[in-house]
């Protein structure tokens, strides 16, 4: 087994938590920027404020791309990753390990010893 594998089965609990709590993340946090935009700008229509609809427009969009960019983030940084020469080389050795945080349920499983 390699250093890299070995390093990767011993932090499969760690890593596959920080996987759930980013896959929680992604989820939410676009969910929760989406309904706190829409909220506002449906606030805004409703008071016929002409004002109070483009500022709560130029929000509601922000918040839409902010949405987009916290889900596909993981993504994002996997693929600049890739684009570094030293990463290619070593990309191969932990890609089980950047699997595991970006699908848990890929993680491999730890043996508990019992008494």
């Amino acid at each position: 087994m390699t250093e890299t594998a070995e390093l990767c089965n011993n932090a499969a609990p760690f890593l596959k938590i920080i996987g759930v709590v980013l896959l929680v993340v992604k989820i939410a946090v676009p969910i929760i920027l989406l309904l706190t935009g829409a909220i506002a700008y449906g606030s805004a229509v409703i008071s016929n404020d002409e004002k109070a609809m483009k500022g709560a427009t130029s929000k509601l969009i922000s918040k839409i791309i902010a949405a987009i960019v916290i889900f596909l983030l993981p993504y994002l940084l996997n693929t600049l990753f890739n684009l570094i020469d030293d990463y290619a080389q070593l990309g191969k050795s932990y890609k089980a390990c950047w699997n595991c945080v970006l699908k848990p349920d890929t993680c491999p499983k730890t043996e508990t010893v019992s008494n």
